[in-house]
C-alpha cells in the first residue's frame, strides 16, 4: 500500500486530476445504472417511460435554454481568458439564465400546444425549467475545477449528488402512486439544490453578472455550433421520443432500458473525453501536436477494447437490469 501511495503522489497534478474526474463521471453514470434494476422493478413500464422522455425533453430545452455554452465555447474561454475566469463563468451562467427565462415565458404562452407534442403535464415541465435555470452553474463550476486541476471539491460533490439522487429517488418512488413523476420530481429537486449553492458561488466569486465581451465572444463562437449540438441530441434523444409518438409510453420505457445498457459505453468515452479536453488544449496552445496525436491513439485503442468487451456482455447486461 505504501508503494502504491507513493507512485500515486508522484503523479503530476493534471494525470493525477484526469484521473479523478474521470471517476467521477463514471461514478454518476454507474450509480444510475446500478439503480436502474431497482426502479423497473418498482416501476411499471408506462411510468418508467415518463421519466425517460422526461430526460430527452430536458436534453433538448437544454440546448436552447443554454446554448450549450457549456460545452466548446466554454473550455476555450477556460484558455482564452484564464486571468478572469471568474467573471467569464458568470457571464455565461447570465445568458443562460436569461435564455431560460425567455423560453419559460414562451412555453407558458404556448403550454396546451408544447404539452401536446412532449405529453408531460404543465407541473413537470415548470419543474423542467426550474431546473434548466440553476443547473448550468454545476457545469460551469465543474469545467472550471478541471482547467484548475482541484479535483477534491468535485470530487465531494460527486458523491454527495449520485447519493442524494438515488436515496430520494428510490423514497419517492415508493411513497407515490404516481411512480413516474415522483421519480422526475425528486432528480429536479436534487439538481435544483445543488445548482442553487453553486449559482450563487460564482456570482459572489465574480462579483459581477455579466461583462457585454464575453458575451458576444461566446455567443459569436457557439451559433454556427448549435446545429451540430441539436442533431447530436436529436440522434440521441429522439429515438425514444418517436417509439413515445409511434408505439406508446411503455415501449419507449422498456426501449429506455435496452439503451441505458449500451450507454455504459458512453460514460467511459465521455468521462476519459472529458478529462482530456483540458490537456489537449493546454498542449495545443504549447504546439505539442504529437504529444495529443500519441494521446489519441491510446485512448482510441482502449475505447475499442472496452466496446468489444461490452458488445460481448449485452445479453448478461439486460438479463439484470430489466429481469
Amino acid at each position: 500500500m505504501n508503494k502504491i501511495l507513493k507512485k500515486y503522489n508522484d503523479i503530476p497534478i493534471a494525470a493525477k486530476a484526469a484521473l479523478w474526474f474521470v471517476f467521477c463521471n463514471v461514478l454518476q453514470k454507474c450509480v444510475a445504472l446500478i439503480t436502474t434494476p431497482v426502479f423497473t422493478r418498482l416501476m411499471t413500464p408506462d411510468q418508467y417511460g415518463q421519466f425517460s422522455i422526461y430526460n430527452s425533453w430536458l436534453q433538448i430545452f437544454t440546448i436552447i435554454t443554454t446554448l450549450r455554452l457549456n460545452w466548446g465555447v466554454f473550455n476555450k474561454g477556460m484558455s482564452k481568458y484564464k486571468e478572469d475566469r471568474d467573471v467569464y463563468t458568470v457571464t455565461m451562467q447570465t445568458i443562460t439564465t436569461v435564455l431560460t427565462l425567455i423560453t419559460f415565458v414562451l412555453y407558458i404562452i404556448f403550454r396546451d400546444f408544447i404539452n401536446s407534442i412532449v405529453e408531460l403535464p404543465t407541473f413537470i415541465m415548470i419543474a423542467i425549467f426550474a431546473e434548466l435555470l440553476v443547473t448550468p452553474a454545476i457545469d460551469f463550476w465543474t469545467i472550471r475545477k478541471r482547467y484548475e486541476y482541484i479535483y477534491v471539491p468535485v470530487v465531494i460533490r460527486s458523491i454527495l449528488l449520485v447519493v442524494a439522487n438515488a436515496l430520494l429517488g428510490v423514497v419517492a418512488v415508493l411513497i407515490s402512486d404516481e411512480k413516474g413523476y415522483a421519480r422526475i420530481l425528486s432528480c429536479v429537486f436534487v439538481n435544483i439544490i445543488f445548482g442553487s449553492v453553486l449559482y450563487v458561488y460564482n456570482i459572489i466569486k465574480a462579483k459581477r453578472i455579466f461583462y457585454k465581451p464575453y458575451a458576444v465572444f461566446a455567443i459569436k463562437f457557439n451559433i454556427p455550433l448549435l446545429l451540430h449540438y441539436l442533431s447530436q441530441y436529436i440522434l440521441d434523444q429522439f429515438d425514444r421520443v418517436m417509439i413515445q409518438k409511434m408505439v406508446g409510453m411503455a415501449s419507449a420505457g422498456i426501449y429506455s432500458v435496452a439503451y441505458n445498457a449500451a450507454a455504459v459505453l458512453r460514460i467511459v468515452t465521455q468521462s476519459v473525453n472529458n478529462a482530456f479536453i483540458p490537456w489537449q488544449y493546454e498542449k495545443l496552445e504549447e504546439k505539442k501536436f504529437k504529444e495529443v496525436d500519441n494521446m489519441s491513439c491510446v485512448i482510441c485503442s482502449i475505447v475499442s477494447v472496452c466496446a468489444m468487451l461490452f458488445c460481448c456482455l449485452a445479453p448478461e447486461m439486460m438479463s439484470v437490469l430489466a429481469g
